[in-house]
């Protein structure tokens, strides 16, 4: 799809310029908050985008010497929609240049009921590996519920374009041959959005290392589509996210820890937990930078600890009902083996019935993740606690934070490091 050929481009490039202003709005926070943490200190020097001329007259981006990684000029996604802009068959990796952005993105899918969830996967390069150092939204309000980038060993799917990923929401008598998990093997979240959350950058030298021996062979974006009005008409769909990345090594890995639990919210309640926790077994060090929360609509509060001799370290609490996005980690929180991960997500339900965890948009959701980074080469094998939906911290800990964990107002020793 040639730049001059069609108008859909100007589209996405406006897309992706807005989500460089809104990624510049918060430049500040992520400067003060990164700037504390071990390993990041003078990584961040605040400077004004270079603009150069390209061959054809036209302004391209040139480095932007800032807390955010210079990259220069965007790489844009031709068909059959290969990340690094071309097919990859087989074990041969795609020629790319050193650094850019590229588009990952649904393959104009139509979705036909409501709650439908699509997958659509690009292979890696597996000569080398490529760091992925941020990620823009590219989808029109309304349209996506969610979005979720996985890194797979392998996909569920070989399907040339997408395929239906919602098995959990389906019976068994209506599962049909192209329904698939998002991964086979080996699943790891890169990236989650929702709530029209704003551009996420990662701190210089951070990047999420795919491709080469990583055994994240493969991307899935998914997608989930809540409502399907609009597609009535016929109309398709090319949601996903931009992503910014790099050939150049980064000396400091990133990884997602997932934290949620299972459960149900009975109807007319208040006041309702659903806790998870796990011993982080390592045995890297992880150094959490930024966290993101997510429930559906009854959630009010969801809050997430280190525990650590009978300390509870908050790592991150917010409302869900805010812009889903990765919000910065203003202080330094390490966290070694033996340590405790815990989560509660705290609900209100005005219905007359009781609302389980599931996939649908009436259904709920309990999720807390953790974007960290870790000096080691590898990652931890170990990356999801989730809750069958009856624990409770009581039966592990002699002492929570009971209160400050479903309230957005902080305590000072629950924080104490």
């Amino acid at each position: 799809m040639a730049a001059h050929q069609h108008i859909l481009l100007l589209l996405a490039l406006f897309l992706v310029c807005m989500g460089q202003v809104l990624a510049n709005d918060r430049r500040e926070e992520w400067i003060a908050a990164l700037s504390k943490l071990p390993g990041l200190e003078n990584r961040f020097d605040l400077g004004d985008d270079v603009v150069e001329e390209d061959d054809d007259g036209g302004d391209v981006m040139g480095e932007v010497p800032s807390e955010f990684f210079s990259y220069g000029s965007s790489y844009n996604l031709q068909e059959p929609y290969s990340v690094y802009g071309q097919s990859v068959e087989g074990e041969a990796a795609a020629v790319h240049p050193d650094n850019g952005t590229a588009e990952l993105r649904m393959p104009n899918v139509h979705p036909t009921k409501p709650n439908e969830y699509f997958c659509h996967s690009e292979r890696m390069p597996a000569d080398q590996g490529v760091y992925i150092v941020g990620f823009s939204p590219v989808t029109t309000e309304g349209t996506a519920h969610h979005i979720l980038i996985y890194g797979c060993k392998a996909p569920g799917s070989y399907a040339e374009k997408s395929w239906n990923c919602g098995e959990m929401d389906m019976a068994e008598d209506e599962l049909q041959e192209d329904t698939a998990p998002p991964c086979e093997t080996e699943s790891k979240i890169l990236y989650a959005w929702a709530m029209d959350a704003p551009p996420l950058q990662l701190p210089k030298a951070v990047g999420f290392e795919v491709g080469a021996d990583t055994g994240i062979n493969y991307l899935v974006l998914q997608v989930h589509y809540a409502k399907v009005d609009k597609f009535k008409d016929g109309s398709t769909d090319n949601s996903g996210v931009a992503l910014t990345w790099t050939t150049e090594p980064q000396p400091l890995r990133a990884g997602v820890y997932f934290m949620g639990s299972d459960g149900e919210i009975p109807g007319k309640s208040k006041d309702i937990h659903l806790e998870a926790a796990c011993t982080y077994e390592g045995p890297q060090v992880m150094h959490p930078f930024a966290y993101r929360v997510h429930t559906h609509k009854l959630g009010e509060v969801v809050s997430g600890y280190r525990v650590r001799d009978g300390t509870w370290t908050e790592i991150g609490k917010r409302s869900p009902q805010l812009p889903q996005m990765f919000t910065p980690i203003d202080k330094d929180i390490s966290i070694l083996p033996g340590d405790d991960l815990a989560m509660r997500c705290t609900y209100a339900s005005d219905r007359e019935e009781t609302t389980f965890i599931g996939m649908t948009g009436d259904d709920e959701m309990c999720n807390f993740y953790i974007m960290y980074y870790t000096t080691e080469d590898s990652l931890p094998d170990d990356d999801v606690c989730y809750g069958n939906g009856k624990y409770k911290w009581s039966l592990s800990f002699s002492k929570t934070p009971d209160k400050e964990a479903s309230s957005l107002v902080s305590d000072a020793q629950a924080n104490s490091m």
